[in-house]
C-alpha cells in the first residue's frame, strides 16, 4: 500500500470571529465530528487551520478497508481522506479508495466561510503520493461541487528507484 502526504498551503487570510466558526461547526456537526476537534481551529494568535494542521500525512494503513469506523471513534486519516474524496475532476493519478466525500453543500459553505464571499484561489493542498514505481503530485483547489484535483503522475527513474529500494 502507498502513503499519501498532503501539505497545506493555506495562503488565504481569514478573519473569522468565534461566532462564525461556531455556526459553521454546528451546521455541519455530523461531518466535523468525524475530525474530533481538528477540523477548523483558531489558535491564540487568531490563525486558522483546516483539518487540524498545516501539514500532515495520511497513511492508507490507517484507513479501515470498509472505510467505516465504530460510532464515536475518531479516525482522522479516514476523515481527511474523505475530505479530499469529493472532486470535480480527476486524472486518476491515484485514488482514495472507496472513501466517500461530504457533499456539495458542505464544500460550498466552507468556501463561503473562508472567502467571506470574495473570489479566492488561495486554498491549495499539495499532495505527494508514493507508490511502487512513481509518485503523484499536484494541488486541490475549490470547485463548484467540491474540490478540483489536478495531479500529475511521475515515474521514478530506474536508477533512482533502485537506490531508494536497496534496503528492502
Amino acid at each position: 500500500m502507498g502513503q499519501v502526504w498532503v501539505d497545506f498551503e493555506q495562503e488565504f487570510s481569514i478573519d473569522l470571529n468565534d461566532r462564525q466558526i461556531k455556526d459553521f461547526l454546528e451546521k455541519h456537526k455530523d461531518i466535523v465530528n468525524l475530525f474530533g476537534d481538528n477540523f477548523l481551529k483558531k489558535d491564540d494568535k487568531g490563525n486558522i487551520t483546516l483539518l487540524g494542521e498545516m501539514s500532515f500525512s495520511i497513511d492508507s494503513q490507517d484507513i479501515p478497508r470498509s472505510c467505516t469506523v465504530v460510532d464515536g471513534e475518531i479516525n482522522l486519516s479516514l476523515a481527511r481522506a474523505r475530505f479530499f474524496s469529493t472532486t470535480e475532476s480527476s486524472n486518476a493519478a491515484f485514488s482514495w479508495g472507496s472513501t466517500e466525500g461530504f457533499g456539495e453543500k458542505f464544500y460550498k459553505d466552507l468556501e463561503q466561510l473562508i472567502s467571506g464571499g470574495k473570489a479566492i484561489n488561495g486554498f491549495h493542498a499539495s499532495a505527494t503520493v508514493s507508490g511502487d514505481n512513481g509518485y503523484s503530485e499536484g494541488i486541490y483547489d475549490w470547485g463548484e461541487k467540491g474540490l478540483i484535483e489536478d495531479l500529475q503522475y511521475y515515474e521514478y527513474e530506474e536508477d533512482e528507484y533502485e537506490e531508494e529500494n536497496e534496503d528492502w
